[in-house]
């Protein structure tokens, strides 16, 4: 009994202690594009629309009006039972005439202290998928066709 009452405290002190949070910080870019705001909306709704082809993935909101779209994106999806939650970002798009702006903002996410640091999804691989995400926007705008097939697929 007196084990019981030393193990039991223990054990949920350890398992308090074993997750740990992770992020990674906000990408933003402005991109100088070609069209009046209603073309570059348009065109960042089609994009948003190609890009969340995930189940997971949605556009939030979108105005037309205000020139933007809020929508939340699956970064990575859990892969070891280490890893504890699917890494979403909120990816928030902003367009004017001639000019749009994409942020990307990943909520962060949890993983076992357990695991092998190598099987996670690390804040430096975010950043990269983020900055992906960001040149497949930007060459979706620049390119004068709608049908472009330059996106990120999950």
């Amino acid at each position: 009994m007196k084990l019981l009452s030393f193990v039991l405290p223990l054990l949920l002190l350890l398992s308090c202690a074993a997750y740990k949070d992770v992020s990674a910080p906000k990408v933003s870019e402005l991109i100088k594009a070609n069209g009046t705001k209603e073309q570059l909306f348009l065109r960042s709704n089609e994009w948003a629309i190609r890009a969340f082809a995930n189940p997971q993935c949605e556009i939030q909101y979108n105005d037309k009006n205000e020139g933007k779209i809020i929508g939340k994106f699956l970064m990575n999806t859990k892969n070891d039972p280490y890893f504890l939650s699917d890494v979403f970002s909120v990816i928030t798009i902003t367009v004017n005439d001639k000019i749009a702006r994409i942020e990307i903002d990943p909520l962060p996410w949890k993983y076992s202290r357990l695991s092998l640091y190598i099987s996670i999804y690390k804040p430096e691989t975010a950043q990269k998928d983020m900055h992906k995400l960001v040149e497949s926007y930007k060459a979706f705008m620049e390119s004068h066709s709608s049908g472009s097939d330059q996106l990120v697929s999950r």
